[in-house]
């Protein structure tokens, strides 16, 4: 007999959070919310970065990308006003980050979908990873980059904990650090190896599983 299997998806699990409704509730199909409209622009920008040679980083002009990338039109946003200081604020943070990196590396994944057999919890569990960069120092501690439009307390706990579980799953260990940049505050929240407890996160993910609305059920 075929067992039943979960589908977690991260991107799902952060707009359900930040929806604050009840556990067990489904949001509402409705239009986007100006911050999922920069969070598109922003990863766009991101891929376009550090998908540059070393060389042409170093030359590139932040503000350009930005203005490639930003939402043509003002839906969602609150008026004029709010979509320019918006505006301003993602290109100060995004260039104040890029400018600190490592011109000479190159992420070992930009933007991509990783998916993973959960055999502890059952569940099928999916990533979108912004940045994954592979340290100098110690080959193998790996190092995952996060970029959030506004800071969200909650949503950074599920990603730390979604991201753990994935780790442990596909090679056994947690990642050597977790770096979350959340743009709109200016902020950077950094998670050491050490400080990533696996039940604790194996724990959220379980709960996650049974009381998110996301959490599809198919035959495995």
């Amino acid at each position: 007999m075929k067992s039943m299997l979960e589908t977690i998806n991260d991107y799902e699990i952060e707009e359900w959070i930040r929806s604050g409704l009840p556990l067990g509730s489904t949001p509402t199909l409705k239009q986007l919310t100006w911050r999922q409209h920069v969070q598109y622009a922003v990863g766009h920008i991101i891929n376009d970065y550090y998908s540059k040679s070393p060389e042409v980083r170093e030359q590139t002009s932040v503000q350009l990308l930005v203005e490639r990338r930003w939402p043509k039109k003002q839906d969602g946003f609150l008026n004029g006003l709010h979509y320019w200081k918006a505006y301003d604020r993602v290109a100060e943070q995004l260039t104040n980050i890029f400018d600190i990196s490592d011109h000479s590396a190159y992420p070992v994944a930009l933007y991509e979908q990783w998916n993973t057999h959960v055999k502890e919890l059952n569940i099928d569990l999916t990533i979108i990873f912004q940045a994954i960069w592979d340290s100098e120092e110690k080959a193998g501690q790996f190092t995952i980059q996060k970029f959030m439009v506004d800071e969200d307390i909650e949503v950074i706990k599920a990603f730390v904990f979604m991201a753990n579980v994935f780790w442990h799953s596909v090679y056994g260990e947690s990642p050597g650090s977790i770096e979350i940049y959340t743009l709109m505050s200016g902020r950077k929240y950094s998670f050491a190896r050490e400080n990533l407890c696996y039940r604790e996160s194996l724990d959220y993910v379980y709960l996650l599983s049974k009381r998110a609305p996301h959490a599809r059920t198919c035959k495995a």
